[in-house]
């Protein structure tokens, strides 16, 4: 077997490094790269650190003393910060399911564009369009609408019908220019996205 260049012990390491660097960017504690910018998001830091507790009660039998102590006060220090980040925030049940309301729909909105190529594609750092993916992200948008109308706020209603109504707009617009594009140019992108799966 090949050797690998780095130990268990980093790979420990470097996972509840990684865990933890994610709950501080959902605390508002550092800043998000993908963003640029530093937000509270409690809902999904409040996710992180019950997977990180999860993973400390599935690891705990195999840990060292001096892991195990690293992991204790590492959970507490984040589940500190939760608290007076969610204090800080006065963040209510209801506040709270708002904000994941806001994020699935946000999260929804991204996709359209990326699929759209208005927005880098984070994975491969590239801008393409994908017409039948923005299709499929609108279509979702839509049935959610459909199955949460009625519990929606007439604001909720107004600014979900308002997003739809920009990007089935966007669709069309990026329909229209991927429709007028040459023949020519079309085969190309082809037979280049072809070559390039050969080589791969």
């Amino acid at each position: 077997m090949t050797t690998k260049p780095y130990t268990e012990k980093q790979l420990f390491d470097s996972l509840i490094s990684q865990s933890a660097y994610g709950i501080w960017i959902a605390l508002g504690k550092v800043q998000n790269p993908m963003t640029n910018e530093m937000s509270v998001d409690l809902i999904q830091a409040s996710a992180q650190i019950d997977a990180l507790d999860m993973m400390n009660n599935r690891m705990h039998a195999s840990l060292t003393d001096k892991e195990k102590e690293y992991f204790k006060k590492l959970l507490s220090e984040l589940k500190l910060n939760y608290v007076e980040v969610e204090k800080a925030e006065e963040v209510n049940t209801v506040d709270k399911e708002k904000q994941l309301f806001d994020s699935l729909i946000k999260q929804s909105e991204y996709g359209v564009l990326i699929a759209l190529g208005k927005v880098q594609n984070p994975m491969t750092n590239e801008m393409s369009v994908d017409l039948m993916q923005a299709s499929i992200q609108i279509d979702m948008l839509n049935m959610m609408n459909s199955r949460m109308h009625e519990s929606l706020a007439e604001e909720e209603k107004e600014n979900l019908e308002k997003l739809l109504s920009k990007l089935n707009e966007d669709y069309k617009a990026v329909e229209k220019t991927e429709d007028a594009k040459p023949a020519e140019e079309i085969s190309t992108d082809s037979e280049a996205s072809d070559d390039s799966s050969s080589k791969e």
